[in-house]
């Protein structure tokens, strides 16, 4: 533990191999700062606060001014997710489309780091879970974003804010609008996200399960898609099928001999920023 996190525990916390139980136990959550952060508020001054409602936080005043830009409805999440930049748009289109990704929200939470006076306080971009059962904590950086050169005290607070997630055994990342623009998926992001509210008729879906039941490594795309009948509005379809997690398309921005296979319960995700 490094000796700046012991500054940060009150005098009556636990030893430090108790706070590391703690934080262990907390990885193993579905959602792990909710209990821990009732039980480590006694032992350390560094907390995560969410909005009641489960939606994104707003913002405290004084801090960095942000304005929402507008929203994505999310069959996902089932709720609208907020975005204010044209690039944390691109990042959440990735969170909704990407199989691997069960949960996401934008703007998910604040961070108080009580170190110092005032506060630090740090509020992500994107909070996401993944389908393999870890956390990710994603910083969208624009090419106009120059914090990190003008403002030493917003570089520290996010060096902080990076520790406590790797404390809690989630990773953090910088996603650059430099990495968006260079994948070579996104329009096919952009064109399964447009599905996302795309109505999958009972029937042919049963059947499509039952196939990829059969046959664990999928089936032949071509056949996938006669089962909804073809033409474009199949192919929308097994977009919205990749969205709810059902069915998915491997490789997953393949061309036209692509097969189809289900979604699997650990379902890899596309990775996205870099861990400073």
């Amino acid at each position: 533990m490094p000796e700046d996190w012991r500054d940060v525990r009150r005098r009556d916390a636990p030893s430090s191999s108790t706070l590391d139980d703690l934080l262990r136990e907390a990885a193993a959550l579905q959602r792990p700062d909710e209990r821990l952060l009732r039980r480590w508020a006694a032992t350390a001054r560094a907390v995560i606060v969410r909005d009641p409602s489960g939606g994104p936080i707003r913002p405290i005043q004084g801090g960095f001014r942000r304005h929402h830009s507008g929203y994505v409805s999310s069959s996902k999440v089932g709720r609208a997710i907020d975005w204010e930049s044209p690039l944390e748009r691109t990042v959440i289109a990735y969170c909704e489309v990407d199989p691997g990704v069960v949960w996401y929200m934008s703007q998910p939470h604040r961070l108080e780091i009580r170190t110092s006076v005032p506060a630090l306080v740090y509020v992500p971009d994107v909070e996401r879970r993944l389908a393999d059962g870890s956390h990710e904590v994603l910083e969208v950086k624009s090419r106009k974003d120059r914090r990190w050169l003008r403002d030493p005290r917003y570089g520290a607070k996010v060096a902080r804010a990076a520790e406590i997630y790797d404390r809690l055994g989630w990773r953090f990342a910088i996603v650059s609008e430099d990495e968006i623009e260079a994948r070579p998926d996104l329009r096919r992001i952009e064109r399964i996200l447009s599905s996302r509210h795309v109505a999958v008729p009972e029937m042919p879906l049963l059947r499509l399960r039952r196939s990829l039941e059969t046959h664990r490594n999928g089936i032949p795309l071509a056949e996938a898609l006669s089962l909804f009948g073809d033409g474009p509005r199949a192919e929308r379809i097994l977009d919205a099928l990749t969205i709810r997690r059902i069915a998915t398309r491997t490789p997953f921005a393949g061309p036209g001999d692509a097969r189809v296979r289900a979604v699997r319960a650990d379902e890899p995700a596309i990775g996205l920023g870099v861990t400073p």
